[in-house]
C-alpha cells in the first residue's frame, strides 16, 4: 500500500513539475563593475545591475545593455550586447564599462606619459579608457617644474588633479612682478577666474537639467534621436565643469603663489 501511494504521488507531481518548466519566459541576469547602472533590454529599462535577480524576457533575440544611473558620468560609453534567450533558460551576461581616467595640472599643458613603457597619453586636462585597472604610475612633465609621479585609481571612473611645482629659478623677475598680489595682470586674472566658475557652474546645473529631462523621456520612448540629444547635453555640461575646475585651478595658483 505504502509503494502504490508513492507511486500515486510522483504521477500526480509529474504534470505540475513539466508546466513549471513550460513556462514561455526566458530569464536573464546582468552584471556590470558598475553598481547601480540601469539595465536597457531592447532600448527599455529593465531594473539595475546590482539588484540579483533575474529578469523575465520573451525567448528570441534580444540587444542588452547597461547605462550609468547618473546622467552625466563622464559621458561614458554604454556597453551592449546581443544575446539569444533560450525559453526556461536562464542567460547570465557580464557588461563591464572601460576604466575611465582624467588627469588635471595646474598649470595646465603637462605631458603625461605611463611609467612602464613610455607612452604617451596625451598632455592635460586628459581623458583616457583602458579594458583593465591601470597598474603603471602616471608620469607629468612640463618645462619648468618638476616631474610629477601618480598611481592612478582603480574605479570605473578615476580622477586626479596636481598641482605642479616650478623649479628654483624657473620664474623671472619680471614674471614675478606680474604676478604679484597687487598687479594690475594678476586682479585681471582673478576676476576671470571667479568669473568663468560661476558663469561654468551655471550652465553646468543648466544642461544637467536638461540632460535629466530628456533622459526620462528616452527611458519612456526609447527613441535614438532623443538618447543622442542625451549625450550632446552631458558634453556640454562636462565642457561647463572642466572651465570651472580651470577656473578653481587658477584661483589654486593664485594662492599658492
Amino acid at each position: 500500500m505504502p509503494r502504490i501511494f508513492r507511486i500515486s504521488a510522483l504521477l500526480l507531481l509529474c504534470p505540475v513539475g513539466l508546466a513549471a518548466q513550460d513556462t514561455g519566459e526566458a530569464f536573464l541576469l546582468v552584471q556590470s563593475n558598475l553598481p547601480g547602472s540601469l539595465v536597457l533590454v531592447d532600448s527599455s529599462y529593465a531594473g539595475t545591475v546590482g539588484e540579483q535577480r533575474v529578469i523575465r524576457v520573451d525567448p528570441g533575440s534580444h540587444r542588452v545593455g547597461v547605462t550609468p544611473s547618473e546622467v552625466g558620468s563622464w559621458v561614458l560609453s554604454p556597453p551592449e550586447t546581443d544575446v539569444v534567450a533560450v525559453e526556461g533558460d536562464t542567460v547570465s551576461v557580464t557588461l563591464d564599462f572601460p576604466i575611465t581616467y582624467r588627469i588635471d595640472s595646474v598649470p595646465f599643458g603637462a605631458a603625461v606619459f605611463r611609467e612602464d613603457d613610455d607612452r604617451a597619453l596625451g598632455e592635460t586636462p586628459v581623458i583616457f579608457s583602458t579594458d583593465e585597472v591601470l597598474r603603471a604610475a602616471i608620469i607629468l612633465e612640463k618645462s619648468g617644474y618638476a616631474t610629477e609621479r601618480i598611481i592612478p585609481g582603480t574605479e570605473v571612473i578615476n580622477q586626479h588633479t596636481v598641482s605642479l611645482r616650478p623649479l628654483e629659478g624657473q620664474i623671472a623677475r619680471s614674471d614675478a612682478e606680474e604676478w604679484s598680489p597687487g598687479s594690475r595682470s594678476s586682479k585681471w586674472l582673478t576676476y576671470s577666474a571667479v568669473g568663468l566658475i560661476v558663469a561654468g557652474g551655471a550652465l553646468a546645473v543648466h544642461f544637467k537639467f536638461e540632460a535629466d529631462d530628456k533622459y526620462q523621456e528616452y527611458l519612456v520612448t526609447a527613441d535614438s534621436e532623443t538618447k543622442h540629444e542625451v549625450d550632446r547635453l552631458d558634453r556640454l555640461s562636462y565642457v561647463a565643469l572642466g572651465g570651472v575646475q580651470v577656473g578653481l585651478g587658477i584661483l589654486v595658483y593664485r594662492l599658492a603663489f
